[in-house]
């Protein structure tokens, strides 16, 4: 799978729009949830996982 780089802003209330391209890749769908993790100078992004 070919990488996925797009940019998102963060709003005023803090709420972010995971680009479509992003979504896909992810497999994220309405009600999704997204977990983050900063790793040095960058930030990613992977599914959350509900236990």
């Amino acid at each position: 799978m070919p990488p996925v780089e797009k940019i998102s802003t963060i709003t005023e209330k803090g709420q972010v729009t995971v680009p479509k391209p992003a979504r896909e890749a992810l497999g994220l769908g309405y009600g999704g949830r997204v977990a983050g993790e900063r790793q040095r100078q960058t930030a990613s992004r992977a599914p959350s996982l509900d236990v």
